[in-house]
């Protein structure tokens, strides 16, 4: 009995540290570099779920897809929109050649490139480096435009590299590579802008305003407006007061 429980606890351990092994910290230098290339947005229900509008002051870094053929979904639908579904795909980068890997199943959608992202997170596993994306806008992608619904798009892309890349810390390598796939920006203005210089004539997808995220954006720049008031009325009592 005692040489059971010895070994359970054993696997116990040994399960632990072959999960903390996998889950490591990013190298720092890759870490740096990626969260200034394609900075995670701030959390909130939102990149969880369609049921809510995105908070578009919540979001930090975006990035247009380059290169077409990464596997997308919609949002799951009920009774209204309900928990995005963030489909698990692998870009495999071996000597000479890439790979890309999902699950089995036909996706909503493949992404194109013009396609613009928001990056909602980052993670990186063993040797893999997760991006968590959803499309800057609601998608209805080529040939679902007579569908009723629409919701944004997601994917969790991860790109695998071999092992020496992340045990050198190659920064370098590691945002080129990415870069060829996902170009990054700090705002959704100069994505967008970007990714019409390369969209091929006709094979992109339409794009949808929701209005509720409308009426957030249009409230949140009357509130900066008044922010803005409110901090000059005090800096003119300031100038008075000082006379």
């Amino acid at each position: 009995m005692h040489k059971r429980i010895t070994f359970i606890l054993c696997a116990v351990f040994a399960g632990m540290a072959l999960y903390s092994t996998a889950h490591a910290k990013m190298p720092p230098k890759i870490g740096q570099a990626l969260s200034s290339a394609y900075p995670p947005a701030v959390h909130h229900k939102a990149l969880d779920s369609a049921y809510y509008p995105i908070e578009i002051g919540k979001l930090r870094g975006y990035c247009v897809v380059m290169r077409g053929g990464v596997p997308a979904e919609q949002a799951r639908y009920y009774i209204s929109w309900d928990d995005y579904d963030y489909r698990g795909v692998e870009i495999i980068f071996n000597t000479g050649e890439e790979e890309i890997k999902t699950r089995y199943g036909r996706p909503y959608t493949y992404l194109q490139p013009g396609d613009v992202m928001a990056v909602v997170d980052m993670k990186k596993f063993g040797k893999t480096i997760y991006l968590k994306l959803i499309s800057a806008d609601i998608y209805s992608a080529p040939g679902m435009e007579s569908e009723k619904r629409h919701s944004r798009v997601t994917v969790m892309l991860g790109f695998k590299f071999p092992k020496d890349v992340i045990s050198n810390d190659d920064a370098m390598f590691v945002l080129q590579k990415m870069g060829e796939w996902l170009k990054p920006f700090s705002n959704a203005d100069e994505a967008k802008a970007f990714a019409a210089s390369i969209k091929p004539a006709g094979a992109s997808a339409k794009t949808i305003v929701d209005p509720r995220e409308q009426k957030i954006k249009t409230l949140e720049d009357k509130i900066d407006a008044a922010k803005r008031q409110m901090e000059e009325a005090e800096q003119e009592v300031q100038k008075l007061k000082s006379r």
